[in-house]
C-alpha cells in the first residue's frame, strides 16, 4: 500500500471550505425565510382587497340582472351575456 503524504495546509483549506459552505447554507436559508415572510405580509395586505373586489363584482351581476330585469317588464330588447 502507498502512503499517503497529506501537505500541512489542506486541512486548513478543507476546514475553510467547510465553513465557507456552512456559512453560504445559513445566509441562503435565511434569505429564503425573509422572502417567504415578505410574501406572506404581501398577501395578507393583499388579501382584503381581493375580497373587496369579489364582493364588488358580485354586486355588480346583481345590478346586472336587476338591469335585465326591469329591461324584460319594459320589454326593451337586451341581450344577456353572462
Amino acid at each position: 500500500m502507498g502512503i499517503l503524504i497529506v501537505p500541512d495546509w489542506l486541512p486548513t483549506l478543507l476546514g475553510s471550505i467547510a465553513i465557507a459552505m456552512g456559512s453560504g447554507l445559513v445566509l441562503w436559508v435565511w434569505s429564503l425565510w425573509r422572502d417567504h415572510n415578505a410574501l406572506k405580509l404581501k398577501v395578507a395586505e393583499e388579501y382584503p382587497k381581493h375580497a373587496a373586489l369579489t364582493d364588488i363584482k358580485q354586486e355588480i351581476r346583481d345590478l346586472r340582472d336587476v338591469v335585465y330585469r326591469i329591461a324584460q317588464k319594459l320589454e326593451v330588447p337586451v341581450i344577456r351575456r353572462d
